[in-house]
């Protein structure tokens, strides 16, 4: 849920920003602000549809939910790492639209759009595997998610706005773009530290870490 509220957030004050910043400082229309933002959008949205063509030709079921372990460093590009690593991401875009090259800043706004999209998916799935197979579990956890979802939507604004009036554009941007790495660095931690005891370990299939932890739970209750 803190990764919910970091990603929606983070995307809202960007979101409210950026038509006003580009065309304050760098005099672009309405239509090539908009057509700037979209792109982002529609790349991640063509991605994952390639992405979930290749998961159902493979298996649905299987899709996701590794049992092998990973190579290198490949495990972080799955979940849960990855979680960590698109925060991480938001705030390097943030520092990126806060530069005053305008080819930096556009790239940066461009790609919000993309990682936005990538984290929602990747939520998403974590709600699946956290529900166990479970519908009514996944429900519940579905409605939290959309109450959190709607709590950084709410906010986004007056906390984009507050902190362009107090400074400027820049450092609305800097200032998300510390709470998105200070996010990313803590999730990324806290799952090293929760998976590493496990029987699969950090490069594992978290879905049999996760159930294993639950197993141990339920063991030492009873």
């Amino acid at each position: 849920m803190l990764a919910v509220f970091t990603n929606i957030l983070a995307y809202t004050v960007e979101w409210c920003l950026y038509a006003l910043y580009f065309r304050l400082e760098y005099g672009w229309s309405g239509s090539w602000c908009g057509f700037a933002q979209m792109v982002g959008d529609l790349l991640g949205g063509c991605v994952l549809g390639l992405s979930t063509m290749a998961c159902v030709q493979s298996s649905a079921k299987r899709c996701g939910r590794p049992t092998t372990e990973s190579k290198g460093v490949w495990f972080l590009f799955r979940a849960p790492f990855n979680i960590g690593l698109l925060a991480l991401c938001h705030g390097i875009l943030h520092c990126m639209l806060a530069q005053p090259d305008f080819y930096v800043a556009l790239l940066g706004q461009i790609f919000m759009g993309t990682v936005y999209v990538f984290f929602e998916q990747s939520l998403q799935e974590m709600l699946l595997l956290y529900a166990f197979d479970d519908p009514i579990k996944y429900r519940d956890y579905l409605l939290l998610h959309y109450l959190i979802f709607t709590a950084g939507c709410a906010l986004g604004s007056p906390l984009a706005y507050g902190l362009y009036e107090l400074s400027n554009f820049a450092n609305a941007f800097y200032v998300t773009g510390l709470c998105c790495f200070l996010v990313g660095v803590f999730l990324l931690v806290y799952y090293f530290r929760r998976l590493s005891p496990t029987t699969m370990g950090i490069r594992g299939g978290f879905l049999l870490a996760e159930r294993e932890l639950v197993q141990r739970s339920v063991g030492a209750t009873l």
